[in-house]
């Protein structure tokens, strides 16, 4: 195979009548595919650049198989495996191409300059925790307005439960989800309702059991490591691979499943020095893909670097990522509402960052930071607020606390409202977390299901020791090993009363006007027009302009003081949270139409 060629598609595919088998193991001399089913195994022929290959007309879908080299003791599951029904220690079991080729609704797909986010667990989103449970919720995210949803991970992970980060079969759905069948019938059903699809996609390590990659061949750099073990091998010998497993795990989601895109996990933890970094490639790849099926495909980064090159188009040297989280955002948030300031909070708090969040999306754009005892950042300008995802909450800083307690456990009615608007009415994309838009009263604290009770130990124990300073009885807090834990942070979904009433109108009025914004980061404006009053002013296409004012103080605020520039008087008023006269209440938050 030369350098130009492509690589054979990593995993078992069955097409047209022949199954296709390819194993990346670089090391190896020798490797064979196994039937137990047939109690037989059969040699696979080397075909070039580290790769396996075995084709046959006799094996049909649904057959189970395991892969073994010369380097191994033990057969095991296939790295690039589709289908993983009994578990991440079992067999593989071969997919028929004919499932991705189902006759898919008219989807002309979604841009991420229109995107209103709604982040879910499948586990926990319905009483089932399937696939098929949660599509029964799909109309009722349809009439709150929610236009796309992003899938927490959904690949192969230990047990039953999981967040989904413990994964270790890239390509493989969850067996307890509903498998590849489930997923297929989850899209297009969202698609049938005018929802996108997003894939939380980990591809910066695997989880700690179940990790069979290292036996084939160099997909970890163990002397370069991440917050969860080693690095994946992205720029070491024999990384090719590697870097082509993950570019097929990413082709399985958006082009078979038909997912209209991918939040990256912690991108800035996907160590590599090549000339083309991995991101930069998938981002290429994506593109290429995008024209092919006709429809926007959506790349969205998680990054803790502040740093806009990730979303800067490759034309301009960047990697190309459509959007990417803002941590920030969240962080100015939270700290300003709750008073909460230990740890990395301590960087935030003012009503400075307030103000530097709602205009920059960043709070550190190169400036110093106390925590980090360095300069943090980089500037935005140059990008469009769109590429910025904010959020008031999400899985990470709901569930990274002791007691995965949400934000309405701790602020009343009003200020959870008025954060609630500055997400929602904020001139970047906006994303909800499963529940927040009923103020869900069951936490989201951090659950798993090993099957190795000393990593549930381990898990236990790093919990308690992270969190435990901030419990007033650490036996208080959640065994993210028991099923109980797992069972509390299922949804209720009570879906009534004034915030949810809120949230529907709020995103209403979003729908209609802020689509005309313009793009660019610099163009709204942000000012404090009184002690905590805060006025944003954001620009549309049109020529006409809207005024979001956000009134954090305890006291109302008359409509005709201190307006300058940003006067309001004679436009049409669009607010969600009811009528008034004469002034502002206090905690309350309104937009007018110029």
């Amino acid at each position: 195979m030369s350098a130009q060629s492509t690589p054979p598609t990593p995993g078992a595919i069955h097409r047209d009548g022949k199954t296709t088998f390819v194993l990346y193991a670089p090391f190896a001399s020798t490797a064979d595919v196994i039937f137990p089913d047939f109690g037989n195994q059969e040699h696979m022929k080397k075909v070039g650049n580290g790769y396996f290959q075995y084709e046959s007309t006799k094996i049909h879908p649904g057959t189970s198989y395991y892969f073994k080299t010369d380097r191994m003791a033990l057969a095991r599951p296939d790295p690039a495996s589709l289908s993983q029904p009994k578990g991440i220690h079992q067999v593989s079991v071969v997919v028929d191409q004919a499932l991705f080729s189902r006759k898919q609704p008219e989807w002309k797909g979604r841009s991420i300059h229109d995107m209103v986010i709604y982040e879910l667990h499948i586990g926990t989103f319905s009483k089932a925790g399937t696939f098929e449970g949660a599509i029964d919720h799909l109309l009722d995210l349809v009439k709150l307005g929610i236009n796309t949803i992003q899938l927490m991970p959904i690949h192969q992970f230990p047990g039953e439960r999981n967040w989904g980060y413990d994964g270790v079969y890239w390509r493989a759905v969850h067996d307890s989800y509903g498998g590849p069948e489930g997923l297929i019938n989850f899209i297009d059903e969202a698609h049938e309702l005018g929802i996108a699809v997003l894939i939380d996609a980990v591809f910066n390590h695997l989880g700690p059991e179940g990790n069979y990659l290292p036996e084939f061949g160099p997909y970890f750099k163990v002397d370069r490591k991440t917050p969860w073990g080693a690095s994946i091998n992205l720029d070491g010998f024999g990384s090719d691979g590697v870097r082509d497993l993950i570019l097929a795990s990413a082709k399985t989601w958006l082009v078979d499943y038909g997912a209209d895109g991918l939040r990256l996990d912690a991108v800035h933890e996907m160590h590599d020095t090549s000339a083309t970094h991995i991101i930069e490639e998938l981002s290429t790849q994506c593109k290429d893909w995008s024209r092919e099926l006709r429809r926007p495909l959506t790349l969205i980064g998680e990054s803790d670097r502040n740093d806009p090159r990730y979303i800067t188009p490759l034309s301009e040297n960047g990697f190309g990522l459509n959007a990417q989280w803002s941590d920030d955002y969240h962080h100015a948030l939270r700290t300003y509402f709750t008073g909460e300031i230990q740890g990395h909070f301590s960087d935030y708090g003012s009503k400075g960052n307030l103000l530097k969040a709602m205009q920059s999306a960043f709070v550190y754009t190169g400036e110093h930071s106390n925590h980090k005892g360095r300069k943090f950042g980089r500037s935005v300008v140059g990008r469009s607020a769109q590429q910025f995802v904010v959020f008031g909450q999400n899985h990470d800083q709901i569930g990274n606390r002791a007691a995965g307690d949400r934000l309405n456990h701790h602020l009343s009615e009003d200020e959870y409202l008025l954060q609630a608007a500055m997400v929602m009415w904020s001139p970047f994309t906006p994303m909800l977390f499963m529940g927040e838009e009923y103020a869900e009263s069951n936490p989201f604290p951090y659950f798993v299901d090993h099957g190795d009770e000393r990593l549930l130990a381990e898990t236990k124990e790093g919990r308690i020791k992270s969190f435990g300073p901030y419990m007033g009885n650490v036996e208080d807090m959640p065994d993210p090993g028991a099923p109980a834990t797992f069972k509390s942070a299922k949804l209720t979904h009570k879906r009534r009363g004034k915030v949810f009433k809120f949230y529907r109108e709020a995103l209403a009025v979003r729908r209609q006007f802020w689509p005309l914004r313009i793009r660019d980061v610099t163009a709204h404006d942000v000012e404090e027009l009184r002690n905590d009053v805060i006025a944003l002013r954001i620009p549309l296409a049109d020529g006409r302009r809207l005024i979001v004012i956000f009134n954090l103080s305890s006291r109302p605020w008359a409509l005709n003081s201190g307006l300058s520039s940003w006067s309001v008087e004679g436009g049409d008023l669009r607010c969600a949270t009811g009528k008034f006269q004469g002034a502002l209440p206090s905690k309350y938050a309104a937009v007018w139409l110029l």
